[in-house]
């Protein structure tokens, strides 16, 4: 049960931050900041799921353990998730911007 409330507070921190991060994405008006900046967020969301993954080695070696599944398989997913979750953002804000312009 423990599991499934730290995923989803994963999931829920993860579409705050996207927010966010759409709306500074529409604020800005140079193109070549706006797709470096999508490259960070794909960049940084791989690497947040690779800092999960560290800090459960990092507490299963301190005693503490969460049953995510045979070879993290429900971190995984939510990793999965939220890079979805990533593209489409992507995408929804390269069309807005696309439809601001015309």
């Amino acid at each position: 049960m423990k599991e499934a409330i730290i995923l989803i507070i994963i999931i829920m921190v993860y579409l705050f931050f996207s927010y966010f991060f759409h709306k500074l994405s529409l604020r800005i008006n140079q193109w070549y900041f706006v797709l470096l900046i999508l490259a960070i967020y794909i960049f940084l969301t791989f690497y947040l799921f690779e800092f999960f993954n560290t800090f459960h080695n990092y507490l299963r070696v301190k005693g503490i353990y969460f049953e995510f599944g045979h070879a993290n398989s429900s971190l995984v997913e939510v990793a999965f998730a939220c890079l979805f979750i990533s593209i489409a953002n992507i995408i929804w804000i390269i069309l807005k911007k696309l439809n601001s312009k015309k």
